[in-house]
C-alpha cells in the first residue's frame, strides 16, 4: 500500500512514525510540507478525509 506523510522532521512524532511506515515495508511518499506548503487539493485530502470535493469545497466548514 502506498501512503503519502506530511511530514515535519523536527517533530519527534512525525519522525516516529514515519519510522514505523518504514519498518513495517510501507511504500511511502514524504511530503515535506514546512519546505513545499500545501496546495488546495492536499488540505482539503487531509481536512476531509477524501469525503469532500476540492473543487466545490467543504460543505459543513
Amino acid at each position: 500500500m502506498r501512503m503519502v506523510i506530511y511530514h515535519n522532521e523536527a517533530c519527534s512524532t512525525s519522525r516516529r512514525v514515519l519510522a514505523l511506515l518504514r519498518a513495517a515495508g510501507a511504500e511511502v511518499e514524504v511530503v515535506d510540507y514546512l519546505a513545499e506548503g500545501w496546495t488546495r487539493g492536499q488540505v482539503f485530502g487531509v481536512v476531509c478525509g477524501g469525503r469532500c470535493d476540492g473543487a466545490r469545497g467543504a460543505t459543513g466548514f
